[in-house]
């Protein structure tokens, strides 16, 4: 059983992007019924993962460890 780890992406600008989570789509703003500029998804704890933000021609990329059980916010 895998433990998970929350992120939090996060925008006071960017709306409707796409977040993807190792090269997969998980969820888009403004569809998630999450406060505005935010989504947040799930990804398996205690290991490292790519999480990618595309929306408006800009994209955001950033790989790193996510401990399980933690919550994470990506500011982008």
């Amino acid at each position: 059983v895998f433990s998970y780890a929350t992120v939090t992406v996060s925008s006071a600008w960017l709306r409707g992007y796409s977040v993807y989570l190792d090269g997969n789509y998980q969820a888009t703003e403004g569809t998630t019924g999450e406060p505005v500029g935010q989504v947040t998804i799930t990804a398996p704890g205690d290991q490292y993962h790519t999480v990618a933000v595309y929306g408006s021609g800009f994209s955001y990329t950033n790989n790193r460890y996510f401990n399980a059980g933690w919550s994470y916010t990506l500011n982008v």
